[in-house]
């Protein structure tokens, strides 16, 4: 065990004090993020399209980056060519960037959390460069990190053994006080997706934030944030994935495109989702069989009108029972 080594920080009550944002509202400065989904659900996608917008200083999704742009390292353990050769250009044409991003770098090897000699090297390698940007600000070490996914950073470790994910959450802690950054971590689900992120739980309890992302159809994300601990959680987010084809540089593939607003609907009772959802609102959480006894609707006509209102982020289903989302009923 390494000799402790204790600071104090003074606490000004004479000033406000306030919550630094890397991300207004969704990722905390030096904080750690878990964003976690089944398989084929675009969280790398999702995860590209913020840390892109960091390095770049546009807000993401209406909220605000630093203006400046953010050094970004993005740990790629699965399709870092994919990454680098297609989804970051096709981001830049999306979003007409260029020069202006600030720097981003990727690490290919595999970052072994459980071993101090790796973390050790990956704090050495990441944090000896000073990122400049063409405006003359410079950074010493990136601003956030990507680690993507967690089960890559495992080798021979267990993800549902307490120990060995305390043992990865320490190392994330390291990294994020030693480089003074911020950590998204990309995770998935068990076999069973409601249960949330795979494996203990000790890294949810770790988190600053948590969301959950789901693909209820082709090209679409429902993003939900399951636990905010600076602020109250987000509303869900639904996201179009939009097909950017290059043109010098040979890629076809998507990107986030801006929050979909669903269509104006009237609250008309002949609508069924519109009774379902009354109904799951009037109950609470309820498991499927009562959902659908509260709801009145038959057979088909429920199944149709639980896929529909998941589909549109109103409703998520965590632990066996169905939920009404903070999403309003349009």
């Amino acid at each position: 065990m390494e000799e402790p080594n204790y600071s104090l920080e003074s606490i000004q009550f004479d000033e406000p004090q306030k919550q630094e944002w890397l991300v207004d509202g969704v990722i905390a400065r030096n904080g750690l993020t878990v964003i976690y989904g089944p398989q084929k659900t675009y969280k790398t996608f999702l995860v590209t399209d913020i840390a892109l917008s960091a390095a770049s200083g546009i807000p993401w999704k209406g909220h605000a980056v630093d203006k400046l742009g953010l050094p970004v390292t993005y740990v790629a353990m699965e399709g870092a060519d994919n990454l680098k050769y297609y989804r970051v250009p096709a981001w830049l044409k999306h979003y007409e960037q260029n020069s202006d991003v600030g720097p981003v770098s990727i690490v290919r090897e595999p970052l072994y959390l459980l071993s101090d000699r790796h973390v050790e090297d990956f704090i050495d390698t990441v944090g000896r460069d000073v990122h400049r940007f063409p405006s003359g600000y410079s950074h010493k070490s990136p601003r956030l990190v990507v680690v993507d996914t967690l089960a890559r950073t495992f080798w021979d470790g267990d993800e549902n053994n307490a120990k060995d994910m305390t043992g990865a959450v320490q190392a994330l802690d390291r990294i994020r006080q030693e480089l003074s950054t911020a950590i998204v971590v990309v995770h998935h689900t068990g076999k069973d997706a409601d249960k949330g992120a795979r494996g203990s739980s000790v890294l949810e309890a770790a988190a600053d934030s948590v969301f959950s992302v789901k693909a209820p159809k082709k090209n679409r994300i429902v993003l939900t944030n399951k636990h905010q601990r600076f602020t109250a959680p987000l509303a869900p987010m639904t996201l179009d994935l939009k097909e950017v084809t290059g043109s010098t540089v040979e890629f076809s593939t998507l990107v986030v495109g801006d929050e979909v607003e669903a269509a104006p609907r009237p609250l008309d009772r002949s609508s069924r989702q519109e009774e379902a959802l009354a109904a799951l609102k009037n109950i609470g959480p309820a498991r499927r069989s009562d959902f659908a006894k509260a709801s009145g609707l038959k057979g088909g006509t429920f199944d149709r009108a639980l896929k529909a209102l998941e589909e549109d982020g109103l409703i998520e289903k965590r632990a066996g029972l169905y939920y009404p989302t903070l999403a309003p009923a349009a």
